[in-house]
């Protein structure tokens, strides 16, 4: 499953849910964490450039956050066969 994190409270949510084969993204707000020491121990985790970039955030982010474009986030959705939004 792919987890569509909007902001910290959906990060949060998603954390309880989330399985270690499960993926997350973190777009809009979510991506301020990118750049923190978030526990998402042993799932993929990745942010959305253009929203890194439309927050001045430049791609200052941890090492195991990986930063993908808007093709790299159709790509994710096309692997994973669900996917859930986390307001």
């Amino acid at each position: 499953m792919l987890h569509i994190i909007k902001n910290e409270a959906g990060l949060n949510r998603a954390k309880e849910y989330a399985s270690t084969q499960d993926a997350m993204i973190l777009i809009q707000d979510a991506t301020y964490l990118a750049s923190l020491s978030i526990p998402v121990s042993n799932r993929a985790m990745f942010v959305l450039h253009e929203d890194l970039q439309a927050r001045g955030l430049g791609e200052n982010v941890l090492k195991s956050v990986q930063v993908i474009d808007f093709k790299g986030f159709v790509s994710l959705t096309e692997q994973h066969e669900s996917s859930i939004t986390w307001d």
